[in-house]
């Protein structure tokens, strides 16, 4: 699996980034759910953090969607958040369309899927789960399996 872009990829992603503006982020879905006790101050165990990037493209704008859930010893939260941007021009093609969610969606929704993630297990599991940073490439549509045809997917 390729979430990273090739170079010759890099221009028609900056020419999509150019005719793009973001719309705006919203918040899809939010919870989480207690199941044992941890302790105050014990130190955090291990979680398990699952992460899928969705998106979709019409003929004036496209979104992508950050769903994921982490799963620790004493409870589960999950979240779903996006981002939709307007575009000009043509309608992107699938590759430069997914490339711009690996390179750009990706970085601009997971500060708001990170808070979304601490709020909810702060107030659920009385100590917030505060997620690292996304190291680039490590979540996204694999670029391997992109066609060359325009992205519309509704």
């Amino acid at each position: 699996m390729t979430t990273r872009p090739r170079p010759d990829d890099v221009e028609a992603i900056q020419d999509l980034i150019n005719r793009s503006t973001l719309r705006g982020i919203e918040h899809h879905d939010l919870g989480a759910t207690l199941t044992g006790r941890r302790e105050p101050n014990e130190e955090e165990p291990a979680a398990d953090l699952q992460l899928e990037l969705q998106h979709r493209c019409t003929s004036s704008e496209f979104g992508f969607r950050l769903v994921g859930t982490i799963t620790t010893e004493y409870g589960s939260a999950h979240a779903s958040v996006a981002a939709t941007y307007d575009y000009d021009g043509p309608v992107p093609y699938e590759r430069p369309l997914l490339g711009f969610g690996n390179e750009v969606a990706v970085m601009t929704i997971f500060p708001f899927f990170r808070e979304a993630l601490s709020s909810i297990t702060g107030r659920v599991f009385g100590e917030p789960i505060l997620l690292p940073v996304l190291e680039r490439g490590s979540v996204g549509a694999d670029l391997d399996d992109t066609e060359d045809r325009p992205a519309l997917t509704g």
